[in-house]
């Protein structure tokens, strides 16, 4: 039986061959795949041929997987949480590349964004039709749905450049030279005088290590993203399995004539929440939302402080989905950073029906940085949403109690993880990473991005505060870094370390349940910098020191574990 790439986005997953899939995008969330997996797929789409005697007029043609269909099923699922096992399953398949052909039957009816170039009676040559169809599929295998191809439909082939949609870029991650390649192969489909020599930009900027395949790259992805003021505040340097060791251009490393001495942070214990959790979900009631989100707009407020805060840290959980917008236009008002945990929400399916059959909730992050606040123009921002890769058990717990409460008719929930672990560059605070509660109890994540961050910011919903003291500071030394966790009010237990010794290393402590509190905190960055570089050669001389007799000196940071080094 022949496989679209349409049965391994939509398809029922949960055991077997992704042929045997029941194809239902009224109950399948709209999750894309890989970037590197559907680069691969793309890759392999431009060495073939168009099928013979097919002409534009015949209709668009879809990607049909040939190769690698086991290894692209099993993938599918541990995507989607029905596999948890990445090692056995790993050594099964060794990195391949997969094979893709095209054909003119579709499983599904084409999107009306597939015919758009065809429209109006203009000659379309037949390669740069194939080229237009391969990159709407490509878009369709990154966004996992057809959102884009509704933009694209609704806006018209000449509609604003792919490289200013932030809608698109924020949870697709593609370097800027990839999106204007992207631009260009659609805002150029139909003119008759399109060449297609001007598909090798965007194949030319597509990563050539993509075009094969792992097991593993269905388990986590890594990406590096610089944070910057001025026309474009991302720019993609690296997207790939989690222990890729990526070579990092210049601009995703730290700049000593950029950076700040310190960075200042609020951390921000709010004390409000949300009663009867699994009764309303996925909606609150107004009064607390109304209750939370006046501490939230204290928490932007005037401090007694001589400067404003760069970043404004608010715990996981906190921030209905309704409200996300307030907290952008808090940011661009103010010019002050935030990252904050949304309360949980629904993933809509790829094209929602009436299916009550299953539904997906995930727990998130989003970190929203000003954008030209201090220039002439109105102000903008731009936001990022991590999404959690370690669900605790409550939230396990709490996915299956509204499956009990929805009963037989009102379908399973499943709560789906996040796949991506992020590595922030800005150029005056220098290199971070952001977790969400139980992200810190899993180390492999923090051993990759070991001499790699300055930062590690938490948010936290957690009653075992006094795990999360000893968790906080163990992962500060261990990865040599500031560490900054906000937990919830209900149970306090907020910390902020730096890799210094004795008491210096405790910068902030937010004790006591029940309690709305506000702290800020300026953390060491140029400083620490220069420690992760210098840190062990310290250590190192002064040990020789002192088994000469001599005498120690001070130092203002501990000195760096056994085997950390600064690698950018």
């Amino acid at each position: 039986m022949a496989v679209t790439l349409h049965r391994l986005l939509w398809g029922v997953a949960k055991t077997g061959h992704v042929k045997n899939w029941a194809m239902r995008a009224y109950e399948v969330p709209a999750i894309g795949l890989p970037v590197c997996v559907a680069a691969a797929l793309f890759l392999s789409a431009q060495g073939k041929r168009a099928p013979n005697a097919w002409c534009p007029n015949d209709g668009p043609l879809v990607w049909c997987l040939n190769g690698s269909r086991k290894l692209l099923s099993a993938g599918r699922q541990l995507q989607l949480g029905y596999r948890n096992d990445l090692g056995e399953q790993g050594r099964r398949w060794s990195a391949r590349s997969p094979r893709v052909r095209r054909r003119k039957r579709w499983d599904v009816p084409p999107h009306p964004a597939y015919f758009m170039p065809l429209v109006g009676g203009t000659k379309i040559h037949a390669k740069s039709y194939v080229l237009y169809c391969d990159v709407l599929l490509f878009l369709t295998a990154l966004d996992g749905g057809e959102r884009i191809l509704d933009s694209l439909y609704r806006a018209g082939l000449a509609g604003v450049p792919f490289e200013d949609r932030w809608a698109w870029r924020s949870r697709i991650h593609l370097g800027e030279e990839t999106w204007r390649a992207l631009d260009k192969v659609v805002r150029w489909a139909n003119a008759p005088s399109f060449a297609t020599s001007a598909g090798q930009p965007l194949i030319g900027s597509i990563d050539e290590s993509w075009s094969q395949i792992s097991y593993a790259d269905f388990g986590a992805e890594r990406v590096d993203l610089l944070l910057e003021e001025g026309k474009y505040l991302e720019v993609v340097r690296s997207v790939g399995a989690l222990d890729t060791r990526p070579n990092l251009l210049r601009d995703l490393k730290p700049s000593d004539e950029a950076l700040s001495d310190n960075m200042a942070v609020r951390v921000a214990q709010l004390s409000k929440w949300y009663s009867n959790v699994p009764e309303r979900f996925p909606r609150v009631a107004q009064v607390e939302v109304d209750d939370v989100m006046r501490q939230v707009a204290a928490s932007f407020a005037g401090s007694a402080s001589d400067s404003e805060p760069d970043l404004v840290l608010l715990p996981e959980a906190s921030i209905p989905q309704n409200e996300v917008q307030t907290l952008r236009q808090l940011v661009a008002k103010t010019g002050i950073a935030a990252l904050y945990g949304l309360f949980w929400r629904e993933l809509s399916a790829v094209y929602p029906g009436q299916s009550t059959t299953k539904k997906w909730i995930v727990n998130e992050a989003e970190i929203v940085v000003p954008l030209g606040h201090d220039t002439a123009g109105p102000p903008t921002v731009r936001w990022f949403r991590v999404r959690k890769p370690v669900p605790a058990h409550i939230e396990e717990g709490l996915a299956k109690q509204l499956s009990e409460r929805q009963g037989r008719t009102g379908g399973e929930y499943r709560l789906l993880k996040g796949r991506r672990w992020y590595r922030f560059m800005h150029r005056q605070w220098g290199d971070f990473s952001i977790a969400i509660c139980a992200d810190l109890i899993d180390a492999e994540p923090w051993r990759i991005f070991r001499g790699e961050m300055l930062h590690l910011f938490t948010v936290a919903f957690n009653k075992d505060v006094e795990l999360y003291d000893a968790l906080t500071w163990v992962r500060a030394y261990e990865s040599y870094v500031n560490v900054l966790a906000v937990n919830h009010g209900m149970y306090g237990g907020s910390f902020v370390w730096t890799p210094k010794g004795s008491h210096a290393r405790e910068l902030a402590r937010l004790r006591g349940s029940g309690l709305f509190v506000v702290s800020d905190v300026k953390m060491p960055v140029k400083d620490l910098l220069n420690a992760q570089r210098q840190g062990v050669t310290l250590a190192v001389d002064a040990a020789k020191k002192a088994w000469a007799g001599g005498k120690q000196e001070p130092q203002q940071f501990k000195s760096p574990p056994p085997g950390f080094h600064r690698r950018v």
